[in-house]
């Protein structure tokens, strides 16, 4: 289940297109992720992928996936005849050069959290700060 990190929904509209004589978005976001809440059985992991989504439609009906980056902030061990359970702070930083754009279009980019334990039973992956900017570059 893909999860849309509030605040990071940005936008912007180009004028001239892209190409050597055109501009280009170059987009640049992280997140903090804290796997307190989380409990799994013996021997889980609490990983999850971050990642950058683009559409020309605000509601994000059709996302393109641009680029993505992966963390874990939840481990639990086997330690003798009990296991060990540590929730850890994990994060991530995506960064990419968008130039396939339409000239007059207005493009939305935001940041989703997409779940990727093994083992995990119960609670959730907590999203502490996030933030995505974008950064035309002209010709």
């Amino acid at each position: 289940v893909f999860n849309p990190l509030t605040g990071t929904v940005t936008s912007i509209t180009i004028t001239d297109g892209n190409g050597v004589d055109n501009s280009a978005v170059f987009i640049s976001g992280f997140a903090r992720v804290f796997g307190g809440s989380l409990n799994g059985s013996n021997s889980s992991l609490g990983g999850y992928f971050l990642i950058l989504q683009r559409d020309d439609n605000p509601a994000f009906s059709s996302p393109s996936n641009l680029t993505y980056t992966s963390g874990t902030c939840y481990i639990e061990t086997p330690n003798g005849i009990v296991s060990a359970a540590i929730g850890f702070g994990g994060g991530g930083h995506v960064s990419f050069l968008d130039d396939a754009l339409t000239a007059g279009t207005t493009y939305y980019y935001r940041l989703v959290l997409y779940p990727n334990g093994v083992g995990i039973t119960s609670g959730t992956y907590d999203v502490y700060q996030q933030d995505l900017s974008v950064i035309q570059i002209k010709r």
